[in-house]
């Protein structure tokens, strides 16, 4: 999403005066190289690179949105500025969609209790009817036991904004990023695999 939100602005860029579109470009520019780093920091875990990343995207935001509000004031007849406004606008939603997720979207204590509570109550269970028959079957315990470890350990990962387990394809970004760096020609749909 906010990688078609980039590349539309970029393409857009191209309905607004020169001037403003060389500043345009530039400013997209910079930022898909932003997120690009964002990404490796975040990786690295490395999280004050992470929030002066995530500020500085926001600056660009502003001066893109500037950008923009010039261009619809000072539009032509023949100038449809207001695609590179929507455009704009959609990767500001995309990049706040995307904090949204990352950093404020938390799993609730409720329901870490309640699945430490079920693991808890099923190994009780299980201990309960081996006291029972006299028998344990090693195999049970062992397949409870791992599911559950399993199961907690990939919510975690997915809990957590740097995950280590699950990884976004930043494929698209990177040749995006290339693209707009090397001027290269844009081609229909080059951007969706």
């Amino acid at each position: 999403l906010e990688v078609s939100a980039i590349d539309s602005a970029y393409r857009g860029a191209d309905l607004i005066g020169t001037e403003q579109k060389l500043q345009a470009r530039e400013l997209l520019r910079h930022f898909a190289k932003l997120r690009l780093q964002t990404t490796q920091a975040a990786k690295e875990a490395d999280m004050d690179a992470v929030v002066e990343m995530i500020r500085e995207s926001e600056r660009i935001h502003d001066m893109l949105w500037a950008l923009a509000e010039g261009a619809m004031e000072g539009a032509g007849d023949h100038e449809d500025t207001g695609i590179f406004a929507q455009s704009v606008l959609a990767m500001i939603n995309a990049h706040d969609a995307r904090l949204q997720a990352a950093l404020f979207n938390r799993i609730s204590p409720v329901i870490w209790l309640t699945l430490f509570f079920m693991a808890l109550l099923s190994m009780i269970v299980m201990g309960y009817q081996a006291g029972l028959t006299g028998t344990r079957s090693t195999l049970a315990t062992f397949t409870l036991a791992i599911t559950f470890s399993a199961v907690m350990t990939l919510i975690t990962d997915l809990d957590r904004p740097n995950m280590s387990l699950f990884e976004m394809n930043q494929q698209l970004m990177v040749e995006l990023e290339s693209r707009m760096e090397g001027n290269e020609s844009w081609s229909p749909g080059a951007h969706k695999r």
